[in-house]
């Protein structure tokens, strides 16, 4: 069987990607406890780049200050990160290939211990995989989320980017909202299918508008939610 496609150019939005061969993006553990990229994680995107991946997607990446997951994620809530960042595209744009960042909170499937704050998710249920029970966000802390997430792919702009991946999938905070499942609210991002779709369509549409089309947007989504 012939896979003549893999080995030929695609184009996403602006960005134009050598071949179809994508690294997705994979929790390493390999960031600095401060939110940066350590110098092993330059190192580690930069293997990869040199293997001729046309696009490489690096791991989850935190959005929002008291939303990590790990003690070892890379975050993006101020500009602490952007040096070690333009690192990795610097690496990767040597062997010609395109970086995406997965731009993430972990919400009710995040830690409160790890975050150093309440996790929170459209409404106060526990996630499958998770021992905390989340808080609800208010109305208002919803908007403030929305721009948490343009101001995160602003910076990753600023550190030479391709693509933006916004993660919506696996019961994080955006997927909370999604969900009829975990989604009780009665304001207007609960209810029907549009108010479900509503924090996420406000996040897309914010991280355009902060990235005024220099970069492809992309959207992580469950087929399924298996529950």
């Amino acid at each position: 069987m012939k896979f003549e496609n893999m080995f030929s150019p695609i184009q996403i939005g602006p960005m134009v990607v050598k071949n179809r061969f994508v690294v997705p993006p994979m929790g390493n553990n390999f960031a600095n406890t401060d939110g940066t990229w350590s110098e092993q994680s330059i190192a580690y995107y930069a293997e990869r780049a040199k293997g001729q991946f046309g696009l490489i997607t690096i791991e989850a990446t935190v959005v929002h200050d008291g939303a990590k997951g790990g003690p070892r994620k890379p975050c993006l809530f101020n500009d602490n990160s952007i040096e070690s960042l333009s690192k990795i595209c610097d690496a990767v744009h040597a062997e010609g290939g395109k970086v995406s960042i997965q731009l993430q909170n972990a919400g009710p499937e995040g830690n409160a211990k790890n975050a150093g704050a309440p996790i929170q998710a459209a409404s106060p249920i526990q996630a499958c995989e998770a021992k905390d029970i989340p808080k609800e966000v208010t109305t208002e802390r919803v908007y403030e989320l929305v721009k948490g997430y343009g101001e995160a792919a602003q910076r990753a702009v600023k550190a030479g980017v391709d693509a933006v991946e916004i993660h919506m999938a696996h019961g994080y905070l955006v997927n909370s909202f999604m969900s009829p499942r975990t989604n009780k609210r009665i304001d207007e991002f609960g209810g029907c299918f549009e108010n479900r779709m509503r924090f996420p369509r406000l996040i897309i549409e914010e991280v355009k508008a902060k990235t005024e089309g220099k970069v492809a947007i992309l959207v992580r989504i469950n087929s399924t939610e298996d529950i």
